[in-house]
């Protein structure tokens, strides 16, 4: 879909809008909608570009930019591709856990330029000793209020860059420890957009609508350089506002006419929890095409749930449109195809363990514990997978680790140790494991999101949707994670639930048998959470669970092992 002329840069990109009347449509909270074309945002990030670069701002000290304005957000990360400088986006959320990444992150790194919300950089600071205020500070080179930028009207000045200079330095959640930043070149990103294109043929006719964040990589590249690239109108809504109000998502998508529409597992579960609860929902979803599931693992339950809801507002059955990636991948590796309906395959739990072959199955036949894997297509043009168990290749159908390489593949992680045995033999561990079985690619799980019980494997997700099954409470109310029994280093189970308290103690009990039963072994504790913590997409973080229980004990968590 590339021809001899398309943009080699995320600048050139952006450049290459001058003359385009295509527009954004910026959702703000209140519902109010700003729609700004290309080629005005295009002249707003050259001013914001003139403005930090009158302030020292300039290509030789990475960017932090973290702001909740999206359209300032937008000019000031365009501003940087102009100004050929790398951009590290970090959330805006004011929370203590937020705040924290922050400063673990400016701290831990090398020297810093940032671009931030006063209100926030003043909570951050102000929250912190004299000492930690000065080690904070000390690590930034030049600190510009994102509000100083508004007013901006003397455009910069664009510097060249190459399609390998780093572009965009992409953090993780920080589930293991100190964040890593994935580092990703123009070509890394441009391979990746193009192939993403191509597989589900983007015209100019289509329009999307994305309420992931712009500091996630299926929010800013996905679901807004993959539109500018493809000259599509598109659509970013608040994760706020999705949050607090998931019917709305699809009722834009409605008005608007959407044609591609994104979200997580957790998207089309937390949409289900709150759709049940509402009535008089008018939608009109005909234009919907494709749908993204990704960034998490996905549910058959859930996704077959979404769609036969939906059918009866138009919405298509080959909407629903499981994908695969990872930050490392810049967004995407593997894909179906768009003519396709989602493809699930029931397997024997069992023998879906790091070097068996997979066996198809079907219920509980033959006393087989059986679970659903939904088929994520299979990898895009640039990029290759091998699935391999102690460095030997599987053969179809056998559970390996999943490796990638390709043009769209990061070369490491940002000033990071870790980068050292990072590939073998250009290899990428992407820390997930899964099978191909006729071509299709399936994942297990995360190597670390597994209990290992009687020499059986079960994957954690499973675990919590049979449990929300046998309690009946509604998608998303509960998780679990392994822990360290303590006493003879043992691994097990404690499960996560967030429902009324006058119904906890009925809610244990019924756990513990039931999941006696499902996987022969009763929980180790069964704890009521307010609320789980989540990462800026909505993905759960399971370390946190184990942290909140080991904390509970008054362990160490250092001290304790497991898989989280």
């Amino acid at each position: 879909m590339a021809s001899l002329s398309s943009p080699t840069t995320i600048s050139k990109l952006i450049l290459s809008k001058d003359r385009s009347d295509v527009k954004i449509g910026i959702i703000q909270s209140n519902n109010k909608v700003e729609e700004i074309e290309f080629r005005e945002l295009l002249y707003g990030a050259r001013c914001v570009l003139g403005e930090m670069q009158k302030r020292g701002i300039n290509n030789d000290t990475p960017l932090l930019l973290i702001t909740n304005n999206t359209k300032l957000f937008l000019q000031t990360f365009w501003a940087a591709q102009l100004g050929g400088i790398a951009v590290a986006p970090l959330s805006a959320s004011y929370t203590d856990v937020n705040m924290s990444k922050v400063r673990t992150i400016v701290e831990n790194y090398s020297a810093w330029n940032i671009v931030i919300d006063e209100k926030l950089f003043t909570k951050i600071t102000s929250a912190s000793s004299n000492q930690e205020r000065n080690e904070f500070q000390t690590h930034l080179k030049r600190t510009v209020f994102s509000e100083e930028l508004f007013d901006s009207n003397v455009e910069g000045q664009i510097v060249e860059s190459d399609e390998n200079d780093v572009a965009l330095l992409q953090f993780s959640s920080g589930s293991t420890g100190l964040p890593k930043g994935v580092v990703l070149t123009s070509s890394n990103i441009l391979t990746n957009i193009i192939d993403i294109g191509t597989r589900i043929e983007v015209s100019e006719n289509d329009r999307s609508l994305s309420w992931m964040p712009l500091t996630h990589d299926m929010g800013l590249i996905a679901g807004h350089l993959a539109p500018l690239y493809f000259n599509v109108e598109h659509h970013i809504m608040p994760t706020t506002l999705f949050t607090r109000n998931p019917i709305r998502w699809l009722e834009i998508a409605s008005e608007k006419s959407i044609s591609i529409l994104s979200a997580p597992n957790f998207g089309v579960k937390h949409f289900l929890s709150i759709y049940k609860r509402k009535k008089d929902v008018h939608l009109n979803l005909q234009s919907v095409r494709l749908i993204l599931n990704g960034a998490e693992p996905i549910s058959a339950k859930a996704c077959h749930e979404f769609m036969t809801i939906l059918g009866k507002y138009n919405l298509r059955r080959t909407a629903m449109y499981p994908v695969y990636g990872l930050a490392e991948a810049t967004v995407a590796v593997s894909f179906p195809d768009i003519s396709d309906e989602i493809t699930v395959q029931t397997f024997e739990a069992d023998t879906l363990r790091l070097g068996e072959k997979a066996r198809i199955g079907s219920g509980m036949s033959n006393g087989k514990r059986c679970v659903d894997l939904v088929s994520v297509g299979n990898p895009l043009d640039s990029v290759e997978v091998k699935i391999a168990h102690n460095g030997t290749i599987c053969s179809d159908s056998k559970v390996g680790k999943i490796f990638i390489k390709g043009k769209n593949v990061t070369s490491g992680y940002f000033q990071s140790s870790k980068n050292v045995g990072l590939f073998a033999e250009g290899w990428l561990d992407t820390g997930d494991c899964g099978f191909v079985l006729d071509g299709h690619l399936y994942i297990t799980g995360r190597e670390k999101d597994i209990y290992i019980y009687n020499g059986q494997n079960y994957m954690l997700q499973d675990i919590d949707d049979y449990c929300e099954s046998v309690l009946n409470i509604g998608p998303g109310k509960v998780f679990t994670c392994v822990v360290n029994d303590g006493v003879n280093e043992n691994e097990t189970i404690v499960v996560f639930i967030n429902a009324d308290d006058r119904s906890t103690e009925q809610h244990k009990r019924k756990i513990n048998v039931e999941l006696s039963k499902y996987i022969g072994v009763k929980p180790k504790a069964v704890v009521n959470v307010s609320r789980f913590p989540r990462t800026t997409s909505g993905k759960i973080q399971r370390y946190k669970l184990r942290n909140l229980y080991m904390e509970s004990l008054g362990h160490n968590e250092k001290k304790q092992s497991g898989h989280v």
